[in-house]
């Protein structure tokens, strides 16, 4: 429940306590690091991530001569891999997006 949730700055510091990002090096589908940068500032919060980044729709993209705007679901079946799951649940996007790097590297 969206009312029950922490705060992003409470959010920001337990993954920076716990997980130690900044020694990490992390990707999503798309420019998901600056959009949470953006929030982070906006906010106040402590930006939690490294900038060691990748953005797997643009190596998708690179590799395939594709369009950067490709959905991960498509580039999936470039592989012949098929979304499993309820599109734009994080766990579910997070899943999906793991198994298609995987293959793509």
């Amino acid at each position: 429940d969206v009312d029950q949730a922490h705060s992003l700055m409470k959010v920001s510091k337990i993954i920076r306590k716990e997980f130690s990002p900044l020694k990490i090096v992390w990707g999503a589908w798309g420019d998901d690091n600056l959009l949470v940068d953006r929030d982070c500032i906006r906010k106040n919060a402590v930006i939690p991530f490294s900038d060691n980044f990748y953005d797997f729709q643009e190596l998708f993209a690179l590799k395939k001569g594709a369009s950067k705007r490709t959905k991960v679901s498509n580039a999936m079946l470039e592989y012949g891999l098929t979304f499993e799951g309820d599109a734009h649940n994080a766990l579910t996007d997070a899943r999906n997006t793991a198994r298609l790097v995987l293959k793509m590297l």
